[in-house]
């Protein structure tokens, strides 16, 4: 008779534990579907590893249009021998929507990359306007390898931060030499800011 006790109390121990066991499982698997569902509800995917976003701003403007000078000109002709040097190949390129809205109504950016997209037989994707930081920014978190945009200075700011970079920088209105790169691990983003090291004549010499 005494012996029945602790047996009983020895199987209720055990049902008791497996059942804390069980909602520990659960709350662990609900924890990972809460987190997946919140990571969808941004509409961003993780970024690979592999993935490495280059911005800069269109060369030099012309002060009377909107083209770019001769001097921005003669660094769009640059750009590609830094460019080259310095990434891994790059295998997309984006440029805002041309005469999509009132900032885009000039073609500083397409020019700026024109040469290198040229000579490296690259597309441009010219699909999203300006300000459209959240469509361009899901559709290169997408991507892997190496992205170029060539971007007005006013917006790049605001691009770096929907990439996930913390408190980027403004960028400086006089500033036309600067190279962002951002790169990806285990999901979080880093910003690299260098230099392009160009200084372009402001004749057109053809």
């Amino acid at each position: 008779m005494h012996r029945i006790w602790p047996v009983v109390g020895e199987m209720l121990f055990a049902e008791k534990f497996q059942k804390k066991r069980i909602q520990s499982l659960l709350f662990i698997v609900a924890g990972i579907s809460v987190s997946a569902i919140s990571f969808q509800s941004v509409g961003k995917a993780t970024p690979d590893n592999s993935l490495i976003v280059v911005i800069i701003r269109h060369g030099e403007r012309a002060s009377s249009n909107h083209n770019l000078s001769c001097k921005g000109l003669n660094r769009a002709l640059q750009l590609p021998a830094v460019l080259d040097k310095r990434f891994p190949k790059i295998d997309h390129a984006f440029v805002p929507a041309l005469g999509r809205d009132k900032y885009t109504s000039h073609a500083r950016m397409f020019q700026t990359v024109s040469p290198f997209a040229i000579k490296n037989k690259l597309l441009i994707n010219s699909k999203f306007g300006s300000k459209d930081h959240d469509g361009m920014v899901k559709h290169i978190l997408k991507k892997d390898g190496t992205v170029l945009l060539v971007w007005n200075h006013s917006e790049i700011q605001h691009i770096a931060r929907d990439l996930g970079v913390k408190n980027p920088p403004q960028w400086s209105g006089k500033d036309f030499d600067s190279i962002w790169a951002i790169t990806f691990k285990n999901g979080k983003a880093a910003l690299d800011i260098s230099k392009q090291g160009i200084t372009p004549s402001p004749d057109c010499n053809y």
